[in-house]
Parts: structure tokens; sequence; C-alpha cells
């Protein structure tokens, strides 16, 4: 009698508890850096392209980019909890090598990893670009 309970509450925990965890997969409204950036062209590490941007990924969509002369710009940005699209007028360098969707594969309350989805190669061996974001 007690089995088909357990099962039942197993499964409705395991339902609850997965459609909650993916509605969070969105950074919270702080400052981030980039700690690692590989590019796709290049297959090689360009963290170094970031030094002195901070970013700002606000409620509102506004993604606040900070750049290294003291001056700050504006974009988009919107998740549906896995995939994170990242989109900006007039995109200026180095940010625009980091423009377009992201799938989401790791998001905690200090970091978060990101693996593009947007490669010119049909290759399965292409390398898609990867970034990391630390919270500041």
């Amino acid at each position: 009698m007690q089995k088909p309970f357990i099962s039942a509450l197993l499964l409705a925990l395991l339902a609850f508890g997965c459609t909650k965890s993916d509605n969070n997969l969105k950074p919270s409204a702080t400052t981030w850096i980039v700690s690692y950036y590989l590019s796709s062209a290049d297959k090689i590490e360009d963290t170094s392209l970031f030094t002195g941007y901070t970013f700002e990924f606000n409620d509102n969509n506004v993604w606040l980019i900070h750049k290294p002369d003291g001056s700050t710009v504006s974009a988009r940005w919107k998740t549906d909890g896995t995939i994170t699209a990242l989109d900006m007028d007039n995109p200026v360098p180095p940010v625009e090598e980091i423009l377009g969707n992201w799938d989401v594969t790791l998001l905690t309350d200090s970091g978060m990893k990101m693996i593009g989805q947007n490669s010119n190669s049909t290759s399965v061996f292409s390398q898609m670009p990867e970034i990391e974001f630390k919270k500041q």
C-alpha cells in the first residue's frame, strides 16, 4: 500500500524540483568579468580581449558593458533558462565577439559558463566558442 504512495511522492518531487531549477538559469543583476574566452575562429584562448571590461545583466534585459576607458554601452540579453541571447546595436570590439546565442552549461552564485551556438563551420570537429563569466 505504501509503495504506490512513495513512488508518486518521489515523482512529484522530481517534477517540481526540475521545473524550479530550469527557471533559475539566469544571471543576477551584479557585476561580472570574463574569466575565460575561447574563440571559435582561431581556437585559442582570447580572455585577454576582455581585460578591464565588466558586465551587468540587469533584470530588465539590459546588458551594461563597462569599458576600460570608463565609458558604458548598453546592449540586450534574454534567456529562456538554458539559452542566452546577447545582442547589441552597433557592436563594438571586442564585445562583438560574444554576441549571439549561447547554451548555458553552468550557473552558480559565483560563475556562469556558456558554449556558443553560432558557428559558420559545418565540420563536426569545429570548436564552438566558450565563455565563462565570474562574479566580481
